[in-house]
């Protein structure tokens, strides 16, 4: 976890200072002997933040890519291209914490009905992928929980998130999948 630290880190300094991005290969000699393992296909998020704030978070819940290649993108992504904040400056990557979330397989949730769902989540352990029928989805990373600790106003502030009615999880049976994450994070 720490290489996947200093290549988030690295790549957010590159782009500040003006260098070009690393090219997969100089990605991938840059990992040397691990590279074996961060060349498998995982899902990935790098938060960025500020003072214990939220500065940027991009991520890739499907394992589509290389895990060192994803992290890259998303440190990348996250520092210069989350629509909720402005490119992140100079002035500021010297005061930001990375964290990496390296995501587990994704696993659909059989439920039967609201109560049944509550019973099956865990918290802290859980980060959680809700989809709609209509196409609206949004996911949250177990860490969420320490901000919304309660399972009904976690799935709420989740269907809010995905530009649905707060109570959406109860009324319109969405597709619900969760997985877990392997963490680190810098200062």
């Amino acid at each position: 976890m720490q290489l996947l630290l200093r290549i988030a880190r690295q790549a957010i300094a590159r782009r500040l200072s003006g260098q070009p991005n690393l090219s997969r290969k100089d990605l991938e000699k840059s990992a040397g002997k691990n590279a074996g393992a961060l060349l498998q296909k995982r899902g990935a998020f790098v938060t960025l933040t500020t003072n214990g704030e939220l500065r940027g978070c991009i991520g890739s819940i499907f394992a589509d890519a290389p895990l060192l290649h994803t992290v890259y993108d998303n440190a990348l992504n996250a520092a210069f291209s989350d629509t909720r904040f402005m490119p992140l400056s100079k002035n500021e990557f010297g005061k930001v914490a990375i964290e990496v979330s390296v995501l587990s397989p994704i696993c659909p949730l059989e439920y039967s009905g609201a109560q049944d769902l509550l019973s099956q989540l865990k918290p802290h352990e859980h980060g959680v992928l809700l989809k709609f029928s209509n196409g609206a989805g949004s996911t949250f990373l177990p860490q969420v929980w320490e901000q919304l600790p309660q399972k009904e106003e976690f799935l709420s502030h989740l269907c809010a998130k995905a530009g649905m009615r707060p109570d959406s999880w109860r009324t319109l049976h969405p597709k619900v999948s969760v997985y877990a994450v392997q963490s680190a994070g810098s200062g």
